[in-house]
């Protein structure tokens, strides 16, 4: 997931050149030069006020993330949900399923580094060092 904030830092990075003033945004250079490189987006939210007693944000945090192709939700209970992305009414949950085994692995492990609360500009919080926020 980009934004045109990134084409700046992009361009001046594939050209190789200093820029004379300070760019918002990161550089995708990097998804050209290595066909390995994965991107993944991570949006959490902070348990809501008054929600309905199904929401995925009663009972605690939730954290979301977006990865090659899968949409995983582990809600406010700790429910975990991995959709495939082409799956747009969310109706097969693989979270359990052993084919997804190794998705749903890969997704903990990085969702593990933010830790077990974690939601954006929560309090107290932060991402770790390296993370991205946009």
């Amino acid at each position: 997931m980009v934004s045109t904030r990134h084409l700046g830092p992009t361009l001046v990075d594939l050209a190789r050149v200093q820029s004379a003033r300070a760019l918002s945004g990161l550089s995708l250079r990097t998804f050209w030069t290595d066909p390995s490189a994965l991107d993944t987006a991570v949006a959490g939210v902070h348990e809501g006020v008054n929600e309905v007693s199904e929401s995925q944000i009663t009972g605690g945090n939730a954290i979301a993330s977006i990865d090659t192709g899968y949409y995983y939700i582990r809600t406010g209970r700790g429910h975990e949900l991995l959709f495939r992305l082409s799956d747009l009414g969310q109706e097969r949950n693989l979270a359990a399923d052993s084919g997804t085994a190794d998705v749903t692995a890969r997704i903990r492990a990085a969702l593990g580094r933010f830790g077990p609360d974690w939601t954006p500009f929560g309090p107290s919080q932060s991402a770790p060092a390296g993370a991205r926020t946009p």
